[in-house]
């Protein structure tokens, strides 16, 4: 109706520090997943940038109070920080070690129906050396991950940085759970289909 509201005045402060509490965990294999948890971590505005020792990091996803990233390729034992702009958090130290073959700890529940979802947790569950911090993710998208529940290949797989959620499938049956990452096997742990 062509009408102005009267000018009001605002004032913007200054944006936070983001902060790192912890990492999850605190030492793991390049291609894997850790998850920073921390405050102002991320913003609409800027993109995080996360750096292990100084080599930049591939973001894998966000949750509240936390960033999940991508060991990268190049990573040292050293300090994990992330920065917003010109705001870069204190250090948190981390250990890069040497991949080994996928180990599998724990699934819970120890039985189910088909559909139900598994948490897997273990060590070297999933290789994501090929994501680089700023590109589209590689296609495949989880690199060479297969999980087998009694024979049959579950076709539902998220990764997170405790191990794999994972959807038993409809002909999964009574019998081993088996991460297989570029083609290396794990141990495997028993699943009993009701």
């Amino acid at each position: 109706n062509g009408r102005t509201s009267a000018p009001f005045r605002v004032e913007v402060g200054t944006l936070p520090t983001p902060a790192v509490r912890a990492l999850v965990p605190g030492a793991a294999s390049v291609g894997s997943l850790v998850r920073i948890e921390g405050t102002d971590l991320f913003s609409v505005a800027e993109r995080a940038h996360v750096s292990f020792g100084g080599v930049e990091a591939a973001l894998f996803a966000l949750g509240e109070g936390s960033l999940t990233v991508v060991v990268p390729r190049g990573a040292t034992d050293g300090d994990v920080t992330v920065r917003l702009g010109d705001r870069t958090s204190s250090g948190v130290p981390f250990d890069v070690v040497a991949r080994g073959a996928p180990h599998l700890d724990d699934v819970t529940p120890t039985s189910g129906i088909a559909g139900d979802l598994l948490t897997i947790t273990g060590t070297d569950l999933v290789d994501l050396s090929a994501w680089t911090p700023g590109r589209r993710p590689p296609m495949p998208l989880l690199g060479d991950l297969r999980v087998a529940i009694g024979g049959a290949a579950a076709w539902f797989v998220l990764p997170t940085a405790e191990g794999l959620q994972v959807i038993v499938p409809r002909d999964g049956a009574t019998g081993a759970v088996v991460v297989t990452v570029n083609g290396v096997a794990s141990n495997e742990l028993r699943f009993t289909l009701r």
